[in-house]
């Protein structure tokens, strides 16, 4: 059974059967009461009917669509009336609404076609966007992602060069340092370097003329070790170093020699040799000390009574002479000092000043002043 109301909103019609029947409003009425839907032929469902008379009325009988077209009429109207209505509010605004669209023709099949559907086409829109997709993306169409990664790689190649470069360097270094220093050698130069800190401690090294030097007389403030030994010669102390100079860790070695190797025969040239090879030697041994080179001093062979012939034997002082320009020829070469007595203990004649010795070769009192007096001023000097 289907209510559907006139349009002025007091008589009903009832259609069954698609018939016109006649309803009442007692069966209105109870049709509220019970809430109750009725279907025509199980096709349309109907709304509540809420009479505002308890009269009972006459209806045509008309059919469903013209029933269903009539209510259609009777919103269109309502519409219309409220859309006027809301226009009158808007005095003198032409923009009517956002579609500037108000009437419809509700019976038109095609009204879709007329009708704005913008709005409901945008929340559409925004609901469709709300959706959760999953979406799968290749990191290649992510440009910041992809210049992240590749960063990354850079810095990490970087770092693995560098750190390939360290170790190779390392193993070179450590390569180097064990196949080809000499940890020996450095642990020697090592000691050279604190042998070198000693007080002063002055070596004079020779044979008699040294060995009868008075050094504590003529050097009382300084330190001072006599190495002379009677009958020395360069052989002699070529083969006694160690005992004669090394052992005294000497500052300064001052030598005399070569005297007694002209009388026992032994040739210039030997002389010098050996006398260099000392030297040589104790530089190597005792590098930090300063080596002093005496010339050879003159003999006395004249017919004075304080001569002894046999003490001054077959030394001649041309040989003398000879020997020593050659000596200070060397300690030029080898940057030594050279200390030239052989004028300054030499008279006119080219001899031994009587005063300055006892038997023509050693020296005496006097003799050992003069030498003092030149050895300490290249002393002070240094």
């Amino acid at each position: 059974m289907i209510y559907v109301g006139s349009k002025k909103g007091s008589d009903y019609m009832a259609v069954q059967n698609n018939r016109k029947v006649k309803v009442s409003t007692n069966q209105v009425s109870n049709s509220k009461k019970n809430n109750t839907v009725s279907k025509t032929m199980g096709k349309i469902d109907t709304k509540k009917v809420f009479p505002k008379k308890k009269d009972s009325v006459e209806v045509e009988e008309i059919s469903v669509e013209e029933a269903l077209s009539t209510r259609v009429k009777r919103y269109q109207k309502f519409y219309d009336n409220s859309t006027n209505k809301n226009i009158e509010e808007k005095k003198g605004d032409n923009n009517l609404s956002i579609t500037k669209q108000q009437k419809f023709n509700f019976e038109n099949t095609s009204i879709e076609d007329e009708m704005d559907t913008s709005f409901t086409d945008e929340n559409k829109k925004k609901k469709v966007s709300n959706k959760k997709e999953n979406v799968s993306v290749k990191i290649e169409e992510i440009p910041i992602k992809r210049e992240y990664i590749q960063k990354h790689e850079d810095y990490f190649t970087i770092t693995t060069l560098f750190l390939t470069v360290v170790i190779v360097f390392m193993g070179v270094f450590l390569i180097y340092h064990f196949g080809t220093f000499d940890h020996d050698k450095v642990k020697v130069v090592t000691k050279v370097k604190k042998v070198a800190v000693v007080p002063e401690n002055i070596v004079f090294l020779g044979d008699s003329i040294t060995n009868f030097y008075d050094l504590d007389k003529f050097y009382k403030n300084k330190n001072v070790v006599n190495s002379g030994v009677n009958g020395n010669m360069t052989t002699d102390i070529l083969d006694d170093l160690k005992t004669r100079v090394y052992r005294y860790n000497p500052s300064h070695v001052i030598l005399l020699i070569g005297t007694n190797d002209l009388a026992d025969g032994r040739g210039k040239e030997e002389i010098v040799d050996n006398i260099k090879k000392i030297i040589k030697e104790i530089k190597k041994n005792v590098p930090n000390a300063k080596i002093y080179l005496e010339s050879i001093y003159p003999i006395n062979d004249s017919d004075d009574d304080k001569i002894n012939h046999n003490t001054v034997d077959e030394r001649k002082n041309d040989d003398i002479k000879d020997i020593n320009k050659d000596l200070k020829k060397y300690a030029n070469d080898a940057k030594i000092k050279y200390i030239d007595l052989y004028d300054k203990l030499a008279d006119d004649d080219g001899k031994l000043k009587i005063d300055y010795t006892k038997d023509g070769l050693h020296l005496s009192d006097k003799g050992y002043d003069e030498v003092t007096f030149y050895i300490k001023k290249i002393l002070k000097d240094e």
